[in-house]
């Protein structure tokens, strides 16, 4: 009975045991899972604490223009920023004949440009326009657009007006006054809106003290003057001018500090101190020269070049 008892206690001891053993891998098992486990929730933790840039910062983007990018560009010249922004009106009219056109009121012929918009507004006597202009230094011209179509009185100077603004080439000023030069050799005069006043206001300004100070300003320590020498000739035949020739001038200013600015008032440009102009055999020409001084004087002058003389420089 004994050994009976013994045997079932060994027995029941041997099936703890197996039960222990049995338990034991089970909880083997789970240690490896629980580690990875572990392990792979610190990974997260770790690149968390890695500062990550937002997705937009990792997108490359082109700056924004600014004004920095027009700093290459050349300059405004100050005879544009002279001409624009101020109301002109139109004194007189010049062809290439020499022969003048006074306007008698100036105050209904007008004309400004405006360097904001390139745009250009015109009142010719009892109608209106408006257009574009472009200029640098010395060039201009001037596009008309839309404009009105009114019947002005007789008289009136409207269409010759709106036609020679129409043939502007070139531009310059001539103290406060601005001068332009036209396509057929010609030129017009204008005045700062205002500055072209009648006789009797003139003489009634003159007596206030501010126009009194001016009126004796000191004048500069010179006096401009100069000769523009005909010093060559050159044959130049066309099928269209078969006695056509081409003469050299050469200008010859003293009495002023230079450098100085030269000026053919009828082709309406500015030319080099030595200019070459076209002309014919047998013909004389009459030129109307300008020039400028470095402290602002400026003097106008027509001359006369006899056919004769060009013969002393090989044109026969």
């Amino acid at each position: 009975m004994k050994r009976i008892m013994l045997y079932a206690l060994l027995v029941m001891v041997m099936a703890v045991s197996a039960a222990c053993g049995s338990a034991t891998p089970a909880l083997t098992a789970q240690a490896p899972a629980s580690t990875v486990a572990a392990t792979q929730g610190a990974a997260p933790a770790a690149a968390a604490t890695q500062p990550i840039a937002p997705p937009s910062t990792l997108v490359p983007t082109k700056a924004p223009p600014t004004l920095a990018a027009t700093a290459t560009n050349a300059p405004m010249p100050d005879s544009v920023l002279k001409l624009v922004d101020t109301p002109w009106q139109w004194l007189r009219s010049t062809d290439n004949s020499g022969k003048e056109t006074q306007i008698p009121a100036p105050e209904k012929y007008t004309l400004q440009f405006f360097l904001a918009d390139g745009k250009v507004a015109v009142k010719a006597d009892c109608n209106n326009a408006s257009g574009s202009f472009t200029a640098d230094a010395h060039n201009l011209t001037i596009s008309l657009g839309p404009m009105t179509l009114a019947a002005c009185p007789p008289g009136s100077l409207s269409d010759q007006y709106l036609k020679e603004l129409g043939e502007v080439q070139t531009y310059l000023f001539e103290g406060n006054d601005l001068i332009v030069g036209k396509s057929d050799s010609g030129s017009m005069r204008f005045a700062k809106a205002g500055s072209a006043a009648t006789p009797k206001a003139s003489v009634a300004t003159a007596t206030a003290k501010p126009r009194a100070v001016a009126t004796v300003a000191p004048k500069p320590a010179t006096t401009l003057t100069f000769n523009v020498d005909l010093v060559g000739c050159r044959n130049a035949p066309t099928a269209d001018k078969p006695g056509g020739v081409v003469l050299l001038f050469r200008f010859e200013p003293s009495g002023a500090p230079g450098p100085y600015r030269y000026f053919d008032m009828d082709e309406g440009k500015e030319v080099a101190e030595l200019y070459e102009r076209p002309a014919a055999k047998g013909s004389g020409v009459i030129v109307s020269w300008a020039v400028q001084a470095a402290d602002g004087q400026r003097l106008e002058k027509r001359q006369d070049y006899a056919a004769s003389r060009f013969a002393d420089f090989g044109c026969k």
